[in-house]
């Protein structure tokens, strides 16, 4: 796709704003009913909100067991109300189903099939196939319904061993796990420094899956977003860089995507003629941790991690675009 920037800025007026709710939605997603599910980070929890947003349940708290979480990371539904939730520290994937009762859950750490090293997003598409990225192995990896390994795609062949390698303990990468490690000036940047090739991700966080089928991952350290085919077959960039410079939340609407990068508080849409036009919420000046659509008012979702809150926005305008 041909990214034209030169488009006009498209302002979204907001409905209402949230707060209290959770204590940091890393990550929102909205039912076909109206219904809203909220990733409580700090919490280790997931609770569920109905179309006038009181609380209906809540399931997880910090743990190992089955329904516990030790983080919980990005959330996804199936096409049946199902909930899959990344349960990031304890490197695996959850699922629930909509009365939020526990069904199975899969995955551990490591590199081999089927494991993870901080796993971060998480799409089912139509087909019913589960889309994990996994940010430390540097790959996204492909599940059937009932969580079975499948395959894995975009594989950089570094993170892995990087991580244990004596090489990346003098990152500032290794610095920020573990406290008092020395020697970090000459060396911090070697891991955005490595070269990949074409469809490898580096650092993939986000991904969400369109009406086509085709994939698209927000590719932080590559500051771009990568998109695959349905059928797991490397299609292009969306060069956002001009725009975004650390992507890291993505949401599909009927005519595109939305691209936002948490750090910068700075979000684009580009529709499908490949038009990117700056995405402005107004009045509002918080993170965006996650965006949401509820299709059947094409309002937005935006929660901030950071102050907590989780903001309705009227999205009618990108439907004109």
């Amino acid at each position: 796709m041909s990214i034209d920037i030169t488009g006009n800025q498209i302002k979204l007026p907001l409905i209402k704003q949230y707060k209290g709710l959770v204590e940091n939605p890393c990550s929102i997603v909205c039912d076909k009913n109206g219904s809203l599910y909220a990733a409580d980070e700090f919490a280790h929890c997931v609770v569920k909100f109905d179309n006038t947003m009181n609380k209906c349940c809540c399931v997880g708290k910090k743990g190992t067991s089955e329904g516990e979480f030790n983080y919980p990371a990005k959330i996804a539904l199936d096409c049946s109300g199902n909930l899959f939730v990344i349960d990031k520290w304890n490197h695996r994937v959850q699922s629930f189903d909509p009365a939020g009762n526990f069904r199975f859950a899969f995955g551990a750490y490591g590199s081999g099939n089927g494991e993870f090293c901080e796993p971060w997003g998480i799409a089912v598409s139509a087909e019913g196939n589960i889309v994990v990225s996994d940010k430390g192995n540097g790959r996204f990896s492909v599940f059937d319904e009932q969580g079975k390994f499948k395959n894995h795609f975009g594989l950089c062949g570094v993170p892995y061993d990087f991580y244990e390698s004596e090489r990346f303990k003098r990152t500032v990468h290794y610095q920020q796990w573990i406290p008092n490690v020395h020697r970090l000036k000459q060396v911090e940047n070697l891991f955005y420094e490595l070269k990949f090739d074409l469809g490898e991700v580096e650092y993939p966080e986000e991904i969400v899956i369109n009406s086509g089928g085709d994939i698209f991952i927000a590719d932080r350290a590559g500051h771009h977003v990568v998109v695959y085919s349905s059928n797991f077959v490397f299609k292009e960039y969306l060069p956002v860089s001009e725009k975004i410079k650390l992507p890291s939340s993505l949401c599909v609407v009927p005519r595109g995507i939305i691209v936002a990068d948490e750090i910068n508080s700075k979000q684009v849409f580009i529709n499908k003629e490949g038009i990117l036009k700056d995405l402005v919420f107004e009045s509002y000046d918080g993170l965006i941790s996650s965006v949401c659509l509820l299709p059947d008012k094409l309002q937005l979702f935006v929660a901030d991690g950071f102050s907590g809150t989780i903001t309705l926005f009227d999205a009618e305008e990108l439907a004109k675009c």
